[in-house]
């Protein structure tokens, strides 16, 4: 856990120390500021879910044991997938509870069928109870989560031209959620409240695919298989910028994306 300092943003300073997950493979994170807690997924052979208080003075501290996933799930460690791996965690927007994404074996061409998902990778809360989902093995969902915790597909969209749809990132300014294609240099655009697609916006071919990314003053930022960060006007709906980040290191070292206002 890191103090960022908006005067000296450059020179992040840590609060405590490095917190064990519990577990041997972390992967996501998600953080409630309603309740000051954070919760690390964990993949590999020990797969479940730890949770910290995150105390302002003395950084981390655990709030119980690993909890595990159970017979949900089968890894190694370290993972090896994509499919058959845990993908994401994220806090309800009410913080009552969190959410853990899971990737099936579906196989590399798995069948088609309605209200079916096969390979849950990236998320986010489109309003209090709808989850917009992305699937690269055929494109994207938006599930329905009941008062009780229950969870319900009422969108499937399968989107023909995807190659890998892996990541989401929602501007509620737009009314948009974009769904980043791994696989190629396509940033697809997708109706929040319906599903529907509605657009593309297209990266420099040698971008390649397009990952993790953030959404600040409807200007989208993401990482992509080049040594950079393409940086996309969402109201112009065009890539106005690829930071070239050659000068820092090699790009597989690179995970995540986040911004401050």
């Amino acid at each position: 856990m890191f103090n960022i300092d908006p005067e000296d943003p450059w020179h992040p300073r840590m609060i405590g120390g490095p917190a064990d997950t519990l577990g041997e493979f972390p992967v996501s994170v998600t953080y409630s500021e309603h309740l000051s807690t954070v919760c690390v997924l964990n993949g590999g052979s020990k797969a479940g879910v730890s949770c910290f208080r995150a105390n302002p003075f003395l950084g981390l501290q655990a709030t119980g044991p690993l909890r595990s996933l159970g017979n949900a799930i089968h890894e190694t460690t370290p993972a090896n997938g994509p499919p058959g791996t845990v993908s994401e965690i994220i806090f309800t927007p009410d913080s009552s509870a969190v959410m853990v994404l899971i990737k099936g074996n579906a196989g590399a061409t798995p069948p088609m069928h309605d209200l079916d998902m096969f390979m849950d990778f990236g998320s986010v809360f489109v309003s209090e109870s709808r989850l917009f989902t992305a699937d690269p093995s055929y494109g994207v969902s938006i599930l329905q989560i009941d008062p009780d915790l229950r969870v319900t597909e009422v969108v499937h969209n399968a989107v023909a031209s995807e190659k890998a749809i892996c990541w989401t990132a929602y501007d509620p300014d737009l009314n948009t959620v974009y769904g980043l294609d791994a696989g190629q240099p396509v940033i697809y655009m997708f109706n929040a409240a319906t599903g529907a697609l509605r657009g593309t916006i297209s990266l420099m071919s040698s971008a390649g695919g397009v990952f993790d990314s953030a959404v600040l003053d409807n200007n989208l930022y993401a990482l992509v298989t080049a040594n950079g960060v393409s940086v996309v006007d969402l109201v112009e709906e065009r890539e106005v910028q690829f930071l070239n980040l050659t000068l820092f290191g090699d790009r597989a070292n690179y995970q995540g994306m986040a911004t401050w206002s």
